[in-house]
C-alpha cells in the first residue's frame, strides 16, 4: 500500500472503499507500524519535539493512534495520549460550523453585509459579506504569521483596530486569499449574534455535545503537566515559544486539544456521509456539516506531496468553511487543513466518501505535518 500523502503512511488506507475497511479490532498491524514509524522518522528528521496522530474511521472512532517524544523540552516529560497541543488553523471549521449553525437558525445569513452584525467596519467594509470572510474571499492582505500572534488581543483593543480601518488588496469577493483577521471577525459576529463570547457558543455547540471534556482555548484549563509547550529550533537548539493566553484571534485559532479528542470531531464530520437519499428525511444538522465542504472561488492547483516521486498529484482545491477542499487523483474528494502557529503544527484530512480522517498535532513552530506549501 503506496504511502500518499508524505509523511503519513495511511493514504492509501483513505483510498480504500468504505466495505473494505478494516474493523477497529483487526487493523492491520503492518500498516499500524508502517505508519508509526513513518511519524517518528519524520519527526526526528523535523527536528519535532513532540507528536500525537490518529486514524478514524466513520462510526467506529479512533482505530489507531500513535504518540512519540517529548511533551516539554526543559523537564525531558513525554508526549501521552492526553497531553494537550494548540491546533491552530484548525480551529477554523469549529468557528465555520457554529457559524452555520446560527445562519441555519434564523440569526443571521451568509450574505448578511458583516457591517450588520459588527458595526465598527461600517464606513470601510461596507462591502464585505459574511460569506467573504468564511472563504476567504474579503479582500484582505494575508496575514500570517501576524494574525497568529494577535491571538490574546482584547476585545476593546480589536474594536479599535476594526474601527481604524484596515488595508484590503482588492475589492471583496473577488479570489481567495487567507485571512486570520477575517475569522477573527467571524468570531466577533459569533459573538454579536450568540450574546456570549465565541469560545462559550463554540463550547456549548460542539466541545460538549461530543465530549471533549479535555478541549477549549484557554490555557489555564489545562492541567499542570498535560501541556505539549511549544518550541523552535533555533541555533541548534530549542527554544521555548511564549504562551498566548485566549483572546479575540482565537476564533481563527486558539483551539488546545487532546488526539483522543480531536478524533471525535473528525468522527463528528465523517458521520455526515453519505448523504441521505432524495427524498429522504435526515437531521438538518448532518447537512450543515455537509456545508463546509461546499467552496467557493475559482480552484486553485495545488500539487499534494508525495513519498513516492513517481506519483505527482495534482488537486483542485477551492475553501469551503474552515476547510480546504479538492478532488484529489486518488482519494477522491478530500477536506484538509493545516495549522501552524509560534511552538505548534497540525494537519487534518478527512475522505467523506470513503469514511476515513486522519490527523498529526506537533509541539514545534509551523512544523506543517503532511502540509504541502501554502494548505495552511
Amino acid at each position: 500500500m503506496r504511502a500518499l500523502l508524505a509523511p503519513l503512511a495511511f493514504g492509501a488506507l483513505l483510498a480504500a472503499p468504505a466495505a473494505a475497511a478494516p474493523p477497529t479490532a483487526t487493523f492491520p498491524p503492518e500498516l499500524a507500524a508502517s505508519i508509526d514509524r513513518s511519524m517518528r522518522e519524520w519527526a526526528e528528521a523535523n527536528q519535532v519535539p513532540g507528536l500525537t496522530w490518529g486514524i478514524v474511521k466513520r462510526g467506529e472512532g479512533l482505530v489507531h493512534s500513535g504518540v512519540s517524544g517529548i511533551a516539554d523540552v526543559d523537564a525531558a516529560r513525554p508526549v501521552e495520549a492526553n497531553t494537550r497541543f494548540r491546533i491552530a488553523s484548525m480551529t477554523k471549521a469549529f468557528t465555520a460550523l457554529t457559524l452555520f449553525d446560527l445562519a441555519g437558525e434564523g440569526r443571521l445569513r451568509l450574505d448578511d453585509k458583516v457591517a450588520t452584525h459588527v458595526p465598527e467596519v461600517a464606513g470601510w467594509g461596507d462591502a464585505l459579506t459574511v460569506t467573504d470572510l468564511v472563504h476567504h474571499m474579503g479582500g484582505f492582505v494575508t496575514d500570517d504569521p501576524w494574525g497568529d500572534r494577535q491571538t490574546p488581543l482584547p476585545e476593546a483593543q480589536f474594536s479599535a483596530l476594526l474601527k481604524s480601518g484596515v488595508p484590503f488588496t482588492r475589492a471583496p469577493g473577488l479570489i481567495h486569499e487567507y485571512s486570520n483577521l477575517g475569522y477573527a471577525l467571524l468570531g466577533r459576529i459569533i459573538r454579536n449574534v450568540s450574546g456570549q463570547p465565541f469560545e462559550a457558543e463554540i463550547a456549548k455547540r460542539r466541545f460538549r455535545p461530543l465530549g471533549m471534556a479535555a478541549t477549549s482555548f484557554d490555557l489555564a484549563d489545562v492541567p499542570r503537566g498535560l501541556l505539549a509547550s511549544g518550541w523552535r529550533w533555533e541555533d541548534g537548539k530549542w527554544q521555548r515559544e511564549p504562551d498566548m493566553a485566549p483572546g479575540t484571534f482565537g476564533a481563527m485559532g486558539g483551539v488546545i486539544t487532546t488526539g483522543p479528542d480531536y478524533a471525535k470531531w473528525v468522527g463528528h464530520l465523517l458521520s455526515a456521509w453519505p448523504a441521505a437519499a432524495p427524498g429522504e428525511a435526515e437531521a438538518p444538522a448532518r447537512a450543515t456539516v455537509r456545508a463546509l465542504l461546499r467552496g467557493e472561488g475559482s480552484p486553485r492547483r495545488m500539487m499534494r506531496p508525495t513519498q513516492a516521486a513517481s506519483s505527482p498529484c495534482a488537486v483542485a482545491v477551492v475553501y469551503g468553511g474552515g476547510l480546504r477542499v479538492g478532488d484529489d487523483c486518488t482519494l477522491g474528494r478530500v477536506a484538509f487543513h493545516g495549522g501552524g502557529y509560534p511552538g505548534y503544527g497540525s494537519y487534518m484530512l478527512i475522505a467523506p466518501e470513503s469514511g476515513w480522517g486522519a490527523f498529526v498535532l506537533t509541539n514545534r513552530t509551523y512544523a506543517g505535518p503532511a502540509a504541502p506549501p501554502g494548505t495552511r
